[in-house]
């Protein structure tokens, strides 16, 4: 029998004219400085983050097929709090596992209330989901 396992890490990036001049909501971009621990301590340490650390169900076609890699979604949070522009930042070069990691992401997005938790700092975050069949 097969198990799994996904290794979920919050990265940040800078909140700086860099982030905000992107055309893309997928692209990466850089951390900086001490202030983004800060940030995405507070993210992680929010409703938000607490749902973004639970492991999605590892898509049964992917199972059967041997599927494994690494997929890498972003999102950010604007001035007003609201998380936007979530996407695949990096496809783990298979389909099934990045819809399933998108697919993650929007649930948490979802179940998240900007009207009843804290304001949580404004910039663009990315979430690796690595995707790894054991035996």
């Amino acid at each position: 029998m097969r198990h799994y396992f996904l290794v979920l890490v919050l990265c940040s990036s800078a909140s700086s004219a860099e982030s905000q001049s992107s055309t893309s909501p997928a692209a990466t971009f850089p951390a900086s400085a001490p202030a983004t621990e800060d940030k995405m301590r507070k993210v992680a340490d929010s409703t938000l983050g607490a749902c973004l650390r639970k492991q999605p169900a590892y898509p049964v076609a992917a199972l059967r097929q041997g599927l494994s890699g690494r997929t890498t979604v972003a999102f950010s949070i604007s001035p007003e709090g609201a998380i936007e522009n979530h996407a695949i930042a990096r496809s783990s070069g298979h389909v099934m596992l990045d819809q399933a990691a998108l697919a993650h992401l929007q649930k948490c997005v979802t179940s998240f209330d900007v009207a009843k938790e804290p304001q949580l700092p404004t910039g663009r975050y990315a979430l690796p989901l690595v995707w790894r069949l054991v035996e």
